[in-house]
């Protein structure tokens, strides 16, 4: 066999294995020795180079990969994206308002593809999207014998109803808070100071005869840091 024969006979069974490869590609797909970057439901369009990919079967124009590997049109991409009730698909997500911030501040830069509120809609306390106008008021979330504030401070408890000592920024938040000549209780209910109860640690702990257990707040640097004695009753740890 001459060596021009070798060749033809190369060039034969290359072009029947490639013939063979290209039969292997599946429906919207094409074989092509140029291989190049395909887009996805979650990104149809993305941006690719110029340099060939390795040979193989490549999804025909108009036609992305799906979740499940297949070629299918970006029409049937988006049947498969079903989004709860008041959210929309977005290819290029933003960023989304709260209840507690209806106009957040956002950048350009594409969040992953997903479900998003749609415009003239939030994310309530529960994660669901609702129109802005039924998110609740800021003084209908505050509890009993509370009252909104956009520049709240430190909260008041039952041990320190006198306001110390806690540790406070003078920077302004936006919280509820207990209504003037109201402390939070051990449950962080804002009740009276006058009806504030035994420190709940004094009611676990048992004092000698003549002595009685008083919450002593302090500043500790180590554990444990004890906020509970027995005193006196008459007075003698003065």
């Amino acid at each position: 066999m001459t060596s021009q024969s070798i060749l033809l006979v190369v060039l034969l069974v290359g072009a029947v294995l490639a013939n063979v490869s290209q039969q292997k590609c599946g429906a919207n797909q094409q074989w092509t020795d140029c291989g190049y970057c395909e887009g996805s439901c979650d990104n149809p369009n993305p941006i690719c180079t110029l340099q060939c990919r390795k040979p193989g079967c490549y999804c025909l124009r108009g036609f992305v990969r799906g979740p499940n590997g297949d070629c299918i049109s970006q029409k049937k991409c988006r049947a498969l994206k079903v989004c709860p009730k008041n959210e929309v698909w977005l290819n290029c997500g933003t960023c989304e308002g709260t209840c507690d911030n209806v106009n957040p501040i956002c950048t350009r830069e594409c969040k992953p593809a997903g479900c998003y509120c749609p415009a003239g809609h939030v994310r309530d306390e529960d994660g669901t999207c609702t129109p802005v106008g039924q998110c609740p008021t800021p003084q209908e979330k505050c509890g009993k014998n509370e009252y909104w504030t956009t520049c709240g401070t430190c909260d008041q408890f039952c041990e320190q109803p006198w306001g110390g000592p806690q540790a406070c920024t003078f920077d302004c938040k936006f919280k509820c808070e207990c209504l003037p000549g109201y402390v939070r209780g051990w449950d962080g209910k804002c009740i009276k100071k006058n009806e504030c109860t035994v420190y709940p640690e004094c009611a676990y702990t048992t004092c000698p005869a003549n002595t009685t257990c008083v919450w002593t707040p302090r500043w500790c640097f180590t554990t444990p840091c004890p906020q509970v004695s027995c005193l006196p009753i008459n007075g003698g740890g003065n």
